[in-house]
C-alpha cells in the first residue's frame, strides 16, 4: 500500500517543471485542447468586451464561429492572432505552443482568404512554410487543414 502512495520522483519532477523546457501537455492531447479552445468566445480570450475601440458584435462569437464566418471582421481576426501569438510566446501560455501557432496561422489564413487582408508582416515564403507546417499537424482535422493549404498554395 505504501508503494502506491509514494510518487515516483521523476514523475513529480516533470509535473512541477513549469519552465520552458517542461511540456505540460502530451502531443496526443493537442486535438482535444484545440477543439476545446475553438469553443471559447473572443471576449473571453481578448477582453474585447471591455474595449471601447472595438465593436462588440463579434466579441460574443466563438473562435470556431469566427473561423467559419464567410466575412469575419478583420479586427476580430487580429485579436485572435494577437492572443495566439502572446500565448505561444510565453512559457506559461495557456495553450501548447503548436496549438497556439495553428490558431495564429488560421487567423492569418482566414483574413487572407475571406477579406484579402494581410494581418501579418511575414513574407510570402515564410508564411507559406508556416501554413504548410500547420496544415501537416496530425491532430488537425480537414476542416481547418484545408484553408491553411489553400492559402499556402496561393502564395509564391
Amino acid at each position: 500500500m505504501d508503494e502506491l502512495m509514494e510518487p515516483d520522483p521523476e514523475t513529480l519532477s516533470k509535473l512541477f517543471q513549469l519552465d520552458s523546457h517542461g511540456e505540460l501537455w502530451r502531443r496526443d492531447e493537442y486535438a482535444a485542447i484545440f477543439h476545446h479552445q475553438l469553443q471559447v468566445s473572443l471576449a473571453d480570450l481578448t477582453g474585447a468586451e471591455d474595449r471601447a475601440d472595438q465593436p462588440n458584435e463579434s466579441a460574443s462569437i466563438s473562435i470556431e464561429e469566427l473561423l467559419a464566418a464567410e466575412h469575419p471582421p478583420t479586427h476580430a481576426l487580429v485579436s485572435l492572432k494577437q492572443f495566439a501569438k502572446l500565448s505561444g510566446s510565453r512559457s506559461d501560455g495557456v495553450l501548447p505552443k503548436p496549438v497556439s501557432a495553428v490558431i495564429y496561422l488560421l487567423a492569418i489564413a482566414k483574413a487572407l482568404q475571406s477579406t484579402g487582408t494581410r494581418i501579418t508582416e511575414m513574407d510570402d515564403v515564410s508564411l507559406k512554410e508556416k501554413l504548410t507546417w500547420a496544415a501537416d499537424q496530425p491532430w488537425l482535422d480537414d476542416r481547418y487543414r484545408s484553408p491553411l493549404r489553400s492559402v499556402a498554395e496561393k502564395l509564391s
